[in-house]
C-alpha cells in the first residue's frame, strides 16, 4: 500500500525536477511571456512563433551546460544541472545537433524576413557575449554583471517577435521589456546568490534582494495603474517580482534544486491572467 501511493507522488514530484535538469524551464518562460506580449499587444502572432522561440532558447541552454560541464572545469561552480548534462552528454549532442538542424530550416523556410533580420542582430550579439564568457569568463565578469547580461538578451529575444510586428508602435512594448529585462536579472541574480557559499561576497542586488524586488513590483504596479493593454501582465510581473523576494526570504531553509525550480517557476505568473490576455 505504502509502495502504491508513494510512486506516483514521487513521479509527480519529480516532472519539476526534470524540467529544469532537462533545460525547459528557461524556453517555457520565454514562450509564455512572447505569447502574452503579443496578446497585451494586439498581435496575433503565428502559432510557431513562441514554439521557434522556445527551440532557438533550449539549444542555447544545452550548449552552455555542456560547455560548462566540460572536463576541467571548476568543480566548486558545478550543480545538479551541469553532472545531469555530463552523465547525458552524448544524448544532448545529438538532440542538439538535431535541434540546430532543425531550427535553421525553420528560420529560413518559416520566419518572416523582418523577424528574422531582428533575430539575427540579437543571435550575434548573444553569441559574441556566449563565446566571451566560456573563453574570457574573468574579464567579462570584471567589465558586465553577467546576470544583468543574460537577463538583458533573455528579455531582448524574447520580445523580438513581438516587436518585429508592431511596426511604428515600438515605444508601447519599451516598458513592458525594460520591466521582463530587470524580472530576469533579478531570477539570475537570485540564483547566483542562492548557489553561493554563505561567506561569498554578492553584488548590491542580491545583497538586497527583497527590496529590488520590491522596487520592481511597485513600478510595475505604477505602470500598470496607467496602462490598458499592457494592464493585467505588469500586475503578473509584479507578482513574479513578490515570489522572488519571498523565495529569497526563506532560501536558507529550502533546498537548492527547490529554489532553482521555483526560481523560474516564479516567472511563470502569466499563467494567472490568461483569462484577461484576449
Amino acid at each position: 500500500m505504502n509502495r502504491s501511493t508513494a510512486s506516483p507522488l514521487g513521479w509527480l514530484t519529480s516532472i519539476p525536477v526534470y524540467w529544469h535538469l532537462l533545460s525547459l524551464d528557461a524556453p517555457t518562460v520565454a514562450a509564455l511571456w512572447c505569447w502574452s506580449m503579443a496578446r497585451a499587444c494586439g498581435i496575433a502572432l503565428p502559432a510557431g512563433a513562441p514554439l521557434l522561440l522556445a527551440l532557438g532558447t533550449w539549444l542555447v541552454y544545452v550548449a552552455d551546460r555542456l560547455l560548462d560541464g566540460l572536463p576541467g572545469a571548476h568543480a566548486a561552480h558545478l550543480r545538479a544541472r551541469h553532472h545531469f548534462y555530463a552523465r547525458h552528454r552524448l544524448p544532448f549532442l545529438i538532440l542538439g545537433a538535431t535541434g540546430a538542424l532543425l531550427l535553421l530550416w525553420l528560420v529560413f523556410t518559416r520566419m518572416a524576413p523582418l523577424v528574422r533580420r531582428e533575430d539575427t542582430a540579437v543571435f550575434l550579439v548573444a553569441l559574441v557575449y556566449f563565446i566571451l564568457v566560456h573563453t574570457q569568463s574573468a574579464a567579462v565578469e570584471g567589465l558586465l554583471s553577467k546576470e544583468l547580461a543574460v537577463g538583458a538578451l533573455f528579455a531582448t529575444a524574447t520580445a523580438v517577435p513581438v516587436w518585429a510586428r508592431l511596426g511604428s508602435a515600438h515605444t508601447a512594448l519599451v516598458p513592458l521589456v525594460v520591466l521582463f529585462a530587470a524580472l530576469c536579472w533579478l531570477n539570475c541574480a537570485a540564483i547566483n546568490k542562492w548557489e553561493q557559499p554563505l561567506d561569498a561576497p554578492l553584488r548590491f542586488a542580491e545583497r538586497h534582494l527583497p527590496l529590488v524586488c520590491g522596487i520592481l513590483a511597485a513600478v510595475a504596479i505604477v505602470l500598470a495603474a496607467g496602462s490598458h493593454s499592457s494592464r493585467h501582465l505588469l500586475l503578473a510581473l509584479a507578482a513574479a517580482a513578490a515570489l522572488l523576494a519571498l523565495l529569497d526570504r526563506s532560501h536558507t531553509k529550502l533546498s537548492p534544486m527547490f529554489l532553482r525550480v521555483a526560481a523560474d517557476a516564479a516567472l511563470l505568473t502569466p499563467l494567472l491572467i490568461l483569462p484577461w490576455l484576449r
